[in-house]
């Protein structure tokens, strides 16, 4: 029997306004909220269906003008700035029309040539080899060759805050020969390909680094791509000019510049969009994408990034009643996870109940989707031993946007008799305690995920011998996932790779249930106004804009 979903509806309309329901429900420790940045009144409805599944096609009627200038604004500035750093969705707008991946992905997950020519890979040798184009060079006029590329791997390695997801088999980097660098392992990855199509394969200029040093790069971005810096005025604007000097003539950018303005407040873009002070605005919340699509703005989005909130059953106790999978599987069953993205999300977020959103080439058809059934779970939890529920804390980080789905959850859990304690941890706790010892409990995040999923999901649920997996310590982790995990990570190519993911997903999801999530929202998306023309800039599969293919229409 399925309950009615009135009460959610309400309920996050309270939410949204601003109030704090955690003792109505019996939570603790709840941070107070920043008040929200649009009307409460837009929490009671939901963006017309109309509207979000007839989404004119990016460049359907409209004809590009080569010229002109648009301003896109987002909430904060950049912390990272030198290409080895770039990691955040702000980062990646702001610097993807400066600096440009070796690779670049297609629909289907698998990689195509963009700085480079091909990659071979050579499973018996451990051994993956770039071919680099002959012809690019960087915006200070610098040729990207083998030396070039090498110091690039090199430094990424040693440097990156994300070495260890992208090189951790990473053994040596060799010139070959003056356009080309073989990549020798310690161990075989099928995620090479992926990490040069990310942050990994971004390029920066050697003649920069040597010329100003490593300080000043951390400052000041030279790459390959179609625009340069050419004015910032940090925590308020940056504005980027057509590289006239790019590499790919044929691929020259339509803009003369574009401009990227922080507006944190979403009340303020809100009216800057209306007022044409901004053309659009980047990753604003459900609430503001609701809002502006009701007025009739269009909305761009990237194919392949999705943020994902999930439940993790995290528990490190012998004694933990999470320890069984029948109470896993009825904590989920519990759950209304599309009613969660209808109310929280206004009907713009996806449920699929795994990782991958619906769509993605690593959703995997067929696991179990737990959709809302109080029935059935209070069933389970019977026959594991709980007719009558038991106590047990979710644990987050002090990431302000999740607490709505935290106190939604603390009370559908209540409706089966299990009571959920609220923790909310401060970076250090969170970081150390939470992600590594693994208390009693469960964990919520948000998570982001694109084309290197199974790297991260390797990296959140694989028991690694170094103590380096999300969840080294947890109790749940069966030995049969993590060899599903290691022969999808070491898989000779991409359709074995393939299978052994769907092996591992089924396990984690469906037949252990080590995890739930609840909702994917885009992760890279910009609600902008009809001056703007998508040819492929955000609504692509690459983790990177490509700022060649934005323009606005004659």
């Amino acid at each position: 029997m399925k309950k009615s979903r009135q009460w959610l509806s309400l309920l996050t309309a309270v939410l949204l306004a601003g109030s704090t329901l955690a003792g109505c429900f019996g939570g603790s420790s709840q941070p107070s909220r920043p008040a929200e940045s649009t009307t409460a009144e837009a929490a009671e409805t939901q963006a017309p269906k109309d509207i979000l599944e007839t989404q004119p096609a990016a460049t359907e009627g409209k004809e590009i003008l080569e010229g002109g200038s648009v301003t896109i604004a987002c909430s904060t500035d950049c912390s990272n700035v030198a290409a080895w750093r770039v990691r955040s969705p702000y980062e990646r707008l702001n610097w993807s029309g400066i600096y440009e991946p070796l690779f670049r992905m297609n629909d289907d997950g698998t990689v195509k040539a963009h700085l480079a020519t091909a990659l071979d890979a050579d499973y018996d040798n451990l051994t993956y080899t770039i071919h680099l184009r002959e012809d690019v060079h960087f915006s200070d006029n610098s040729p990207l060759n083998a030396d070039v590329l090498v110091w690039n791997l090199e430094n990424f390695k040693e440097n990156s805050q994300s070495s260890a997801t992208h090189f951790s088999k990473v053994e040596s980097f060799e010139k070959v020969d003056d356009y080309t660098v073989a990549i020798h392992l310690t161990e075989w990855t099928s995620q090479m390909p992926f990490s040069l199509a990310d942050v990994a394969g971004l390029m920066y200029s050697k003649k920069a680094f040597d010329d100003n040093g490593y300080d000043w790069c951390m400052e000041n971005p030279v790459g390959t791509g179609p625009y340069v810096l050419d004015k910032w005025v940090k925590d308020e604007y940056k504005t980027l000019v057509r590289n006239e000097n790019y590499w790919d003539k044929d691929a020259m950018g339509h803009l003369d510049s574009y401009t990227i303005r922080v507006v944190a407040d979403q009340t303020a873009a809100e009216n800057a969009l209306k007022a044409g002070e901004i053309d659009g605005y980047y990753n604003g919340n459900t609430m503001f994408e609701n809002t502006m699509l009701a007025q009739g703005y269009q909305e761009f989005s990237n194919t392949a990034r999705y943020n994902a909130y999930f439940i993790v059953f995290a528990s490190g106790v012998e004694s933990s009643p999470l320890n069984d999978t029948k109470v896993r599987q009825a904590i989920c069953y519990a759950i209304d996870a599309q009613a969660i993205c209808d109310s929280l999300g206004f009907g713009i977020d996806t449920f699929s109940g795994q990782y991958a959103a619906k769509g993605s080439p690593f959703y995997v058809d067929g696991i179990n989707p737990y959709e809302y059934d109080v029935e059935k779970a209070k069933e389970l939890l019977a026959e594991a031993g709980y007719p009558d529920g038991f106590s047990t804390t979710i644990y987050t980080g002090n990431e302000m946007h999740v607490n709505d789905y935290m106190v939604v959850l603390q009370s559908y859990l209540k409706e089966i008799g299990i009571d959920v304690k609220l923790e909310y941890a401060d970076n250090a706790e969170w970081s150390g305690t939470i992600m590594y010892e693994i208390p009693e409990g469960m964990i919520f995040l948000s998570h982001g995920f694109d084309n290197n999923i199974i790297n991260q999901a390797y990296s959140n649920f694989a028991l690694q011998n170094e103590g380096n997996g999300m969840l080294n310590k947890c109790k749940l982790l069966p030995g049969e996932l993590k060899e599903a995990m290691d022969n999808a990570m070491s898989a000779p190519d991409t359709d074995s790779m393939m299978t052994q993911w769907k092996t591992a997903a089924k396990l984690l999801f469906d037949d252990y249930c080590l995890a739930y999530t609840i909702a994917h929202t885009k992760g890279s998306r910009v609600l902008c106004n009809d001056r703007i023309v998508d040819d492929g800039w955000i609504s692509t599969p690459c983790n990177y804009m490509n700022f060649s293919n934005i323009g606005v229409c004659k």
